[in-house]
């Protein structure tokens, strides 16, 4: 008889492997089956024995032979090792995590891991081990990739689109050892790998490889791995190690560790090293290992790092802005919200009933000085008031405007043109917020609503209502204008939206239980009185700049772009934007090389922002028109899309499926960086160092003409 057991704390652990340690996201969730079946051991009737602690496993599960950690809870898998290399060179940080699990139970296990890595996560690499020899994972299609694993496996996969928490096949017997592996992205910034199998006491390692970037706020960086959510495991880690390298072109300053004992040293060629090792260590819920530097990019300087083939007609360039300081306004400053209601058809009594809910606790949020205004709209804006202070008249008209069905379809651009405009000019000490309340069902082209009203230091709050919610379209807007999307309670299936099924506008509404349960409306409030940085953009004359995008977070003190370039040489380009709501324009000077072979990973990053911006411009399924430029951006610039994934085989299923022979583990080439990194300290003794040798030059020049000019002084008289 098959068992399949989801397992709760214990299990859970062996789910949060990667999860836990790689994940910068939300709740790590997996699947542990486990199955029955007779194994090599079981089929003579003896189940297999534990091996003692400390007994060598010799299977080839990993890299070399691993020595079995003690186990004190018993739990399905443990982490026997966790080892994390991290280089980061001018705030881009490539990440290398491997993790040894351990099996602690006699059964053959399938496990499926939940990797909540965040938005804009670049995962460029995935490998397992078998026989000692890595295998390296393929990026292919990702139908394909399930094809082929199910083929070699006979297992089934869990739905790319189905929660952790959903059901799932039971795992089939082993019929051969092979070890494939699969990673796939199953929603924004959320990936997953199934592993199979892992057999009875066995040691596994497996290996993934994902870069991003590091913020500069007010100068200084901060690196965080989140250890503590391996906390969810009943036994403390085996083993932990995290080797870090900190350079930046533009100079590293101090450096500190969180962890205690970490050994933090400057290299010769001025670029920082940190280690910490540890071993058998527990961590707490909020524990994480962090790194903090500052970088030497002085206020509005301007660092550029390019890519570009020999044989190719355009290059990518990554640029970084350092922004002028906010003002000294009030760290929590009063607000001038305006409201932006959607009174559509699409919004049958339930949904309005929740909108009118959600849009109250707001309401009930705001603070003495806070100002407001309220317009409804559908295929245009049927009523508008101006800013007033916010006092009990106001509150009941805001709360009536909420009320209440709507008729007509949604034209959102007109909509927030008007809103925007509504929430006035920058005003010292105050700052401006438009919260759109709307499902995002319009039959507008999502361009033409993004591209139709420029950002205005205003930001913008977009509160969704449910599972119908035009989540890509709404995410794209909020990121524009400087804000967030808020889909309030719990249990709502995002999902939903991309399979379109029928009746989804008509049925019943509703699966979230309590109004708004998780959420905190007076801190989403107060994240908007803080200064933030709005409406990034990068231009340059005569066009030179192609589909340019801004990367870095909304409080970031340094402004970082990725593009496309056809020109070279030295570029004239401006900045603009808005710091605290206050706009900023300013000219740089871009350094664009002709021919650069180095620093591929800048087309990869400018290709992960594209396929970004494409996914948010229609739900994500195979109807999705760009989902063929979306494959070709990924398989070219190796990052895993939900339309693509990683599959690594061993050599002789790829023989018998005729893939031909496994790709190079050549991922360290697409991360090549070539400069000397200095610091502030280093090029301040340069500077010494070039004008003492330029004074002692001068000095033996004058000692080297002193002899003629005597001679000829002397002739002379």
């Amino acid at each position: 008889m098959n068992e399949r057991t989801r397992l709760s704390r214990g299990a859970l652990a062996s789910g949060v492997l990667l999860a836990a340690l790689v994940g910068s996201g939300g709740p790590a969730r997996a699947f542990v089956e486990v199955t029955g079946e007779a194994t090599p051991d079981t089929a003579a009737g003896t189940a297999p024995e534990a091996p003692e602690v400390g007994a060598v496993d010799r299977r080839g599960g990993t890299e070399h032979p691993e020595a079995r950690m003690a186990v004190a809870h018993p739990e399905p898998l443990s982490l026997a090792a966790s080892r994390v290399h991290v280089e980061v060179r001018d705030q881009v940080a490539v990440v290398r995590v491997r993790h040894v699990i351990q099996s602690n139970v006699p059964r053959v296990l399938q496990a499926r891991y939940v990797l909540p890595l965040g938005a804009g996560a670049h995962v460029s690499a995935y490998a397992i081990w078998e026989n000692g020899e890595k295998l390296v994972g393929e990026l292919m299609d990702v139908y394909e990739a399930e094809r082929l694993y199910i083929e070699v496996t006979g297992q089934r996969l869990t739905p790319r689109e189905q929660e952790a928490d959903g059901a799932a096949a039971e795992v089939r017997p082993v019929r051969v050892v092979r070890d494939p592996g699969i990673l796939r992205e199953i929603g924004d910034g959320a990936f997953d790998t199934h592993v199979y199998p892992i057999l009875p006491f066995a040691l596994r390692e497996i290996e993934v490889r994902y870069a991003g970037l590091v913020d500069a706020r007010g100068g200084e960086c901060v690196w965080r791995f989140p250890m503590g959510a391996a906390s969810i495991f009943e036994n403390p880690v085996g083993e932990v190690l995290f080797e870090v390298t900190i350079a930046d072109s533009a100079g590293v300053g101090a450096v500190s560790a969180s962890a205690p004992g970490a050994d933090v040293r400057r290299a010769d060629d001025g670029s920082m090293r940190i280690v910490h090792r540890a071993r058998s260590v527990r961590f707490a819920p909020g524990d994480a290992f962090e790194i903090r530097w500052r970088t030497g990019l002085a206020p509005r300087e301007v660092a550029t790092i390019a890519h570009r083939a020999d044989d190719a007609d355009t290059g990518a360039a990554l640029v970084r802005v350092a922004l002028p300081e906010p003002a000294m306004t009030p760290a929590s400053a009063p607000l001038d919200i305006v409201l932006a209601i959607d009174a559509s058809a699409s919004f049958a009594p339930g949904k309005s009933d929740r909108r009118r809910a959600i849009l109250g606790r707001l309401l009930d949020a705001l603070r003495p000085g806070d100002r407001l205004a309220w317009l409804r709209f559908a295929g245009s804006v049927e009523r508008r008031t101006e800013l007033a202070p916010f006092d009990a008249s106001v509150d009941r008209a805001a709360r009536a405007a909420a009320d209440g069905p709507g008729s007509g379809r949604t034209r959102l651009a007109p909509a927030l043109a008007s809103a925007l405009a509504a929430a006035g000019a920058h005003e010292e000490g105050r700052r401006r917020l438009v919260v759109l309340a709307t499902d995002g069902v319009t039959e507008e082209d999502p361009e033409d609503v993004l591209d139709a009203v420029a950002p205005t230091g205003a930001r913008l709050l977009v509160i969704g209502t449910g599972h119908d919610d035009d989540v890509g379209l709404l995410g794209a807007l909020a990121d524009r204008h400087g804000g967030s999307l808020w889909i309030p309670g719990e249990g709502e299936r995002h999902e939903l939206w991309a399979r379109r099924p029928d009746g989804i506008l008509t049925g019943r509404y509703g699966t979230a239980g309590p109004v708004g349960a998780t959420a905190d409306i007076e801190a989403a409030l107060s994240a908007f009185r803080l200064p933030a940085v709005t409406g990034l953009a990068l231009e340059a004359e005569d066009g030179v700049l192609r589909d340019v995008h801004a990367i870095s977070s909304r409080d970031a003190s340094t402004a970082v772009f990725v593009t496309r370039y056809r020109s070279a040489g030295q570029v004239a380009g401006r900045v603009r934007g808005f710091v605290d709501g206050r706009p900023f324009d300013r000219e740089v000077s871009l350094d664009l090389p002709e021919r650069e072979p180095r620093h591929g990973f800048v087309d990869s990053f400018w290709a992960r922002a594209r396929v970004h911006h494409l996914l948010r411009l229609h739900p994500t399924n195979d109807r999705d028109p760009c989902r063929g430029e979306i494959v070709a951006l990924s398989l070219a610039g190796r990052f895993v899309t939900p339309f693509t994934a990683f599959l690594s085989l061993p050599d002789m299923e790829r023989r018998r499926l005729l893939l031909g022979p496994a790709p190079a583990d050549d991922a360290d080439e697409l991360y090549r960086f070539q400069f000397v990194g200095a610091t502030p300290e280093a090029e301040t003794w340069v500077l010494i160092l070039v004008g003492a040798l330029f004074f002692a030059g001068l000095e033996l020049a004058r000692r080297r003409r002193a002899p003629a000019t005597s001679v000829t002084g002397r002739a002379t008289a």
